[in-house]
């Protein structure tokens, strides 16, 4: 057949092979339920349960955890058959990855950290419900927030040497120099409604009412309620 020869035809490529290596249809299975129980609650499910739930005998699903290929598609998803012993001491690389996650100069994306550290993202989320490994990322994370007073310090003293107004009134404010003025919020009426209860009490010559309702009236001349009030206490 020449080389150009147009009804020549490439052969198709293989199907990829499924994670873990060919398992059969009992172990998918198995694995399929472990994966949806795990995401659901936290826990891979025992042989008990898991023989239960599917109408699978014991015997048949302990082979399968005992699978090498079965353990590579649980440790693919981020299924750990171990959460008690293995949590307790983190893996290498999840030192290695938060090292990189907290990294503020490292700029590449979450997933391109994951692939230096040959991790997957289903692995990753499982990681995420770890609670000693997030409690370590906090720790880390609270660590170099405190540790970065100084680079606020210095970058407040670059503002203010550039003559930025709003850093200047941080830093006279930090100081005590400069307080700016606190807005209180205050119900004037219902103050001054008190006022007159108060006054009404001790004073009661009607013309002196009249004329506290007056000069309070004066000080706040777009309100009419204290004034209707006194005279309400006069009447």
């Amino acid at each position: 057949m020449s080389l150009f020869d147009e009804t020549e035809t490439t052969p198709e490529p293989a199907p990829p092979q499924p994670v873990g290596g060919f398992i059969d249809t009992i172990d998918k299975r198995i694995l399929n339920y472990c994966e949806q129980t795990f995401w659901e609650t936290g826990y891979v499910p025992s042989p008990e349960v898991i023989s239960d739930k599917l109408g699978i005998v014991k015997k048949r699903v302990l082979e399968s955890f005992g699978s090498d290929k079965f353990k590579e598609s649980l440790a693919t998803r981020g299924i750990d058959l171990t959460p008690g012993i293995s949590g307790k001491v983190l893996d290498p690389r999840q030192i290695m990855l938060a090292n990189l996650l907290l990294n503020m100069h490292d700029r590449r994306s979450i997933r391109e950290k994951l692939k230096i550290v040959q991790t997957s993202q289903q692995q990753y989320n499982a990681w995420m419900r770890q609670p000693q490994f997030v409690e370590y990322l906090r720790k880390r994370g609270e660590a170099m927030f405190k540790g970065s007073d100084h680079e606020a310090y210095l970058a407040l003293t670059r503002a203010v040497s550039r003559g930025d107004v709003n850093a200047l009134k941080l830093f006279f404010e930090m100081r005590g120099i400069y307080t700016p003025k606190l807005n209180i919020d205050v119900n004037i009426e219902a103050v001054m409604l008190r006022v007159v209860e108060v006054v009404s009490k001790h004073v009661t010559d009607p013309q002196v009412l009249v004329t506290i309702a007056e000069e309070l009236e004066e000080v706040m001349p777009r309100r009419a309620t204290t004034q209707t009030a006194l005279s309400e206490r006069v009447n």
